[in-house]
């Protein structure tokens, strides 16, 4: 994989963009609540409803095996184009390794409703146990909405209402403080620049499915000796589509976008050498757009630059039964914390953990200053409370 740090070229910021848009506001297709780190999407598939995440990192559209069965079949080798064919056999690239022809299977899709727009596509899904994604969201995931659905809607961020609003058509960018150009070729994920102190810039993906940023060792030391300040922090566990890794953490400073520092971004090893930038990097905006029409992503912050902390802590929440429970997806227990796999959260500080919030709760735990963590927990039917 070839690291790519290249010379600055210009980018576009917009303070009142008067690019007409036909229409100016279009209706949604849908409007959706969403939690800080990961976009659900209601989607219906033959007159069901199921719950897709937008994966702007995936390539194509991903569904589980076991909704594909009850809905659809196993398309034919003849059915599954050639370059899908080609891809898994040479590997396809993710923040978690590779995945080869083995690791999947693929299903005839179907129509796929977003809100009142419905798409269509002859590409077939790709099938992948999604349970880990399951347990690591705390919602059911039924699917992943990828690049190939991804660019025929345009979709809105709203991190101050926790809304998501998806369009068929293209919007004004009147009411976005900035907007950037992104690169994109088929089959592949949105594509944005950081720059760097030094003038070079590095291209990074729009992962929506992940929560961290990644990138590979090799473009971390390049980063430090391009004048950026690079900080390991320990390790991770971290879940994805493809199944769960140990991860070397970092934070970096001194990138910037549109000329606006970012502060300390955490980032993850990446094991497939991909530079990509998880919902912890989107989070910092008030709102944005993707417009894969124009392919341009237009974004307000009033506080973008932030800087990421250190974890306090490792404690691996996983959604298990309709519970929250301590663990991740390794047998091991946690005798650091005295927690054992299997615990049941009950409480944290006195408030009652919702499933649907698992990702934040995950960060406050995390960063909870010491001595002011008080945790409930339930083991084998007894209570214990513990202190950290």
């Amino acid at each position: 994989m070839t690291i790519a740090i290249a010379v600055a070229i210009a980018g576009c910021t917009n303070h009142g963009d008067t690019t007409p848009a036909s229409p100016a506001f279009p209706q949604p297709a849908l409007t959706t609540p969403i939690s800080r780190y990961s976009l659900i999407v209601p989607v219906s598939i033959a007159g069901k409803t199921y719950r897709f995440m937008l994966d702007t990192g995936a390539g194509y559209t991903i569904i589980d095996p076991h909704v594909a069965s009850t809905i659809t079949r196993r398309a034919d080798d003849n059915e599954v184009p050639e370059r899908l064919h080609q891809g898994f056999a040479e590997g396809v690239s993710t923040i978690s390794g590779t995945l080869g022809k083995q690791d999947v299977t693929f299903w005839q899709s179907l129509p796929l409703g977003i809100g009142n727009h419905m798409i269509r596509s002859a590409t077939p899904w790709i099938g992948l146990d999604l349970s880990l994604m399951t347990k690591a969201t705390g919602v059911q995931i039924d699917g992943l909405i990828g690049a190939d659905v991804f660019r025929q809607l345009t979709w809105q961020v709203d991190n101050m209402n926790r809304t998501l609003t998806v369009l068929s058509d293209v919007p004004s960018t009147n009411r976005y403080q900035h907007c950037v150009p992104y690169q994109s070729a088929y089959g592949q994920p949105p594509e944005i620049q950081l720059d760097l102190q030094s003038g070079n810039w590095v291209p990074f993906r729009i992962d929506t499915g992940a929560l961290d940023s990644f990138a590979p060792l090799d473009l971390l030391e390049a980063l430090h000796k391009d004048g950026n300040d690079i900080r390991p922090i320990g390790g991770s566990r971290i879940v994805t589509a493809n199944g769960g890794r140990d991860s070397a953490g970092y934070l970096v400073d001194g990138l910037s976008l549109g000329g606006q520092a970012v502060g300390r971004l955490r980032f993850q090893e990446s094991a497939g050498g991909l530079n990509n930038l998880g919902m912890g990097f989107f989070s910092r905006f008030d709102n944005y757009v993707l417009i894969p029409a124009e392919m341009v992503f237009c974004y307000n912050a009033k506080n973008f630059t932030r800087d990421d902390g250190e974890r306090l802590r490792g404690i691996p929440l996983m959604y298990v039964n309709g519970r929250i429970e301590i663990g991740d997806d390794t047998p091991k227990d946690f005798p650091e914390y005295g927690l054992k796999r299997g615990d049941v959260l009950l409480e944290v500080n006195g408030q009652k953990p919702s499933p649907a919030d698992i990702e934040e709760l995950r960060e406050r735990l995390d960063s909870i200053p010491q001595g002011k963590l008080r945790i409930l927990i339930d083991r084998n039917g007894a209570r214990k409370t513990i202190d950290l």
